[in-house]
């Protein structure tokens, strides 16, 4: 179950432009942003909201709790 969750997640992550072409414009992907800006390890993603009825299996928006500089933030 867990290997059927990560591969979802990672289809997710690649949704999109590659990261590359988005680096390329000067911009992050919202995954370097939240790398930048979470606290390490502190990510914890929402399930709502995440369609599966279109082709790219999320709607570009973010849900989830995370620290930033230690204190919770949604």
């Amino acid at each position: 179950m867990e290997a059927e969750v990560d591969k979802a997640v990672e289809k997710v992550k690649t949704a999109g432009l590659p990261a590359a072409e988005i680096n390329k414009r000067k911009q992050l992907t919202v995954w370097q942003r939240f790398d930048y800006l979470l606290d390490p390890g502190t990510w914890t993603r929402s399930t709502r909201l995440q369609p599966n009825e279109n082709v790219e299996g999320t709607n570009n928006v973010y849900h989830g709790l995370a620290k930033i500089s230690g204190k919770w933030a949604v």
